[in-house]
C-alpha cells in the first residue's frame, strides 16, 4: 500500500463523492485520472487520500457543477458506516451523550485536520471542531457534511426526536443558507469562532438503536491499530496550541522552530510539507482570537490589536474585513444586537 506523508482521509469520503456527482450525471473519469486514483484503489476499504487530493477532488467537483456542490446534501448520504471504525464506534455507544463523547475521541482518526472537543454545559452538550490546517473553501463544504452526517444519522439511530440546541458555523453566511435552516432549524449562527454543533442537555441518556457495548470496545480497539502513521502527527495542531497559550507575544517562526527544538529552515519544510505556511496559521489563530475578543471581553479594537500583534488598530480592522467581511466594531454590534 501507498505510503503518506500528508495527513490522509478514508478513501471512502473519495468514493462517495464519486457516486454523488455520478447522480448529479457528471462524468467523473477525469477526475479519476487526475488525480492518479485507480478503480482498485476505491474498491480497497483500507485505502487512504491526501487532503491536498481530496481538497482537488472538491475544486474540480465544484467545476463540474458551475459551484452549486453542496455539502448539505452530501452529507446526507453519509451513514455511520460511512465514517467506518470511528463512525461504528461512535454509534454502538449506549446514549446519544457517549456517543458525541466517542466521536470526540475517535473522530480525529477519521478527520485528522480539524481537532474536535467535547462540550457541556448546563443546558446543552455537543462538539467544537477547530481548524488544525487553513481549508478555505473547503471548510464550508466538509462542516456542512459532518454536520448534515450527524444530524441524519441522529434522526435514524436515537429512539427520542432529534433536536437541535444551537449550530454555530466559522464561515460567512452562504448564499443558501435557507437550506440550513430547513435542516437545521433557526438556531444558526454563521462567523462564529468555531464551528458547533450542540443539542439539548435533556437528551444526553436518550438510548441509541444499535447500542452494543462488546461491538464497541472491538471497534475502538481495531480503530486505533489502523490509524494511519500521518495522522498522529499533526505538527499545524502543536504550533496552534503553542500559539493558543501565548497570552501577551505570538512568536515568529524564529522563535517557534526554538519552542520545538529545530532550525526555522526545517520548520519551513515541514510546515509546507502540509500545504499551508506559518503565516497561514497564525492568521488561523489571530482570527479565532479576534472573534472570542469580541464576543466574550469588552476590550477596545485598539486593546485587541495590540494583543494580535498589530502595530496598527488600522491593520487589524482590515484583516478582520478579510476574515469577515465587516469591521470588527460592526462585527461586535451585530453580535450584541
Amino acid at each position: 500500500m501507498k505510503k503518506h506523508t500528508q495527513p490522509v482521509l478514508a478513501i471512502s469520503y473519495f468514493v462517495e463523492v464519486i457516486a454523488f456527482l455520478k447522480e448529479l450525471n457528471v462524468d467523473t473519469d477525469d477526475l479519476c485520472n487526475n488525480l492518479n486514483i485507480t478503480q482498485r484503489q476505491m474498491d480497497d476499504p483500507a485505502a487512504c487520500i491526501t487532503i491536498s487530493q481530496f481538497s482537488m477532488a472538491l475544486s474540480y467537483a465544484r467545476k463540474l457543477c458551475n459551484g452549486s456542490i453542496s455539502g448539505l446534501v452530501f452529507g446526507g448520504r453519509l451513514g455511520p458506516a460511512s465514517h467506518g471504525l470511528a463512525g461504528l464506534s461512535a454509534v454502538t455507544q449506549p446514549n446519544v451523550g457517549e456517543c458525541f463523547q466517542t466521536i470526540e475521541k475517535v473522530f480525529e482518526h477519521r478527520f485528522p485536520i480539524f481537532t474536535i472537543e467535547y462540550i457541556q454545559e448546563d443546558d446543552y452538550f455537543g462538539l467544537r471542531f477547530t481548524e488544525v490546517l487553513p481549508l478555505g473553501e473547503d471548510l464550508a463544504f466538509l462542516i456542512e457534511a459532518i454536520f448534515s452526517s450527524f444530524y441524519n444519522i441522529g434522526v435514524l439511530q436515537s429512539k427520542e426526536s432529534h433536536n437541535i440546541h444551537k449550530i454555530n458555523f466559522s464561515f460567512r453566511e452562504p448564499e443558501n443558507s435557507s437550506m440550513y435552516h430547513e435542516l437545521f432549524g433557526n438556531n444558526i449562527e454563521f462567523d462564529s469562532a468555531y464551528c458547533e454543533y450542540f443539542v439539548p442537555i435533556d437528551r444526553f441518556y436518550d438510548p441509541i438503536i444499535l447500542s452494543n457495548s462488546t461491538a464497541s470496545t472491538h471497534f475502538l480497539r481495531q480503530l486505533e491499530d489502523e490509524t494511519p502513521e500521518p495522522n498522529k502527527d499533526m505538527l499545524p495542531k502543536t504550533i496552534l496550541s503553542i500559539l493558543e497559550q501565548e497570552q501577551e507575544h505570538l512568536p515568529s517562526i524564529t522563535e517557534m522552530a526554538g519552542k520545538l527544538s529545530m532550525s526555522d529552515r526545517t520548520l519551513r519544510r515541514k510546515i509546507n510539507s502540509f500545504n499551508t505556511t506559518y503565516h497561514d496559521l497564525l492568521m488561523l489563530h489571530k482570527r479565532r482570537k479576534a472573534i472570542a475578543y469580541l464576543r466574550d471581553t469588552k476590550k477596545s479594537i485598539t486593546e485587541i490589536s495590540g494583543l494580535l500583534c498589530y502595530q496598527d488598530p488600522s491593520h487589524f480592522s482590515k484583516a478582520f474585513r478579510e476574515w469577515t467581511g465587516c469591521s470588527p466594531t460592526q462585527y461586535r454590534k451585530e453580535y450584541e444586537d
